[in-house]
């Protein structure tokens, strides 16, 4: 193996690491702490009622207790989601999973084949990963109304999309690493794949993904 072979392979791994580094502070900022921001608000409105209405201070107390439940919640759902490998399970699990923690208001439907394409375990995990970042764009820049995800195989590749109702954005005009399309890219890329973002014609962004399936996969 080359020196420049090696030297764009750590190139990479340190990106990655970097790209992992920034989605767990997103997780924790875009999930736990407006959780955390409610109970604050429960707890200073229970201060300033306790005295002048007493009923309804004990209900923002019992308020803020559920509210710090629900974040202990979340906070538990984001590192079993950490501690996941990406790739040792079905796709279609995957998404569930992260879907199940991710604390979305909007919902999202998941169109998977009744057969999951089978895929070597890196590029499912890749897979994984691109899609879960598309997901997170989708829901926290798009301010859709539903997110649908469909998987197909077909002419030997897997196509999967993720598309959205919502205000859509061009991708030109957005910095490529505020919301991870370059590591998308890479990470298809990386698969032998293509990524494709475009706007949809009634509205909204679809994000388009296929990867090769390889002789033997099927």
């Amino acid at each position: 193996m080359s020196e420049t072979t090696v030297a764009v392979l750590l190139d990479r791994l340190h990106r990655c690491q970097v790209d992992e580094r920034r989605r767990i502070a997103r997780e924790l900022h875009d999930v736990i702490a407006p959780t955390l921001a409610v109970v604050l608000h429960d707890l200073e409105l229970f201060g300033a009622l306790r005295h002048s209405s007493p009923a309804r201070a004990e209900a923002k107390l019992e308020a803020a207790a559920a509210h710090l439940r629900a974040a202990l919640d979340q906070l538990r759902g984001v590192t079993a989601a950490l501690r996941r490998d990406p790739g040792t399970g079905a796709l279609g699990d995957e998404l569930r999973a992260y879907l199940d923690v991710a604390g979305f208001s909007a919902p999202t439907r998941l169109h998977l084949p009744d057969s999951e394409p089978p895929l070597p375990r890196p590029v499912r995990g890749e897979l994984f990963l691109i899609l879960r970042e598309a997901l997170r764009n989708a829901h926290r820049h798009g301010r859709p109304t539903v997110v649908d995800v469909t998987i197909t195989a077909d002419d030997g590749q897997v196509l999967a999309r993720v598309r959205d109702d919502g205000a859509g954005f061009d991708p030109a005009a957005v910095p490529a690493s505020g919301i991870g399309i370059v590591s998308m890219r890479e990470r298809a890329a990386a698969c032998g794949g293509t990524l494709v973002i475009r706007p949809r014609s009634g509205g909204g962004t679809e994000v388009a993904v296929a990867v090769p399936l390889s002789e033997g996969d099927g």
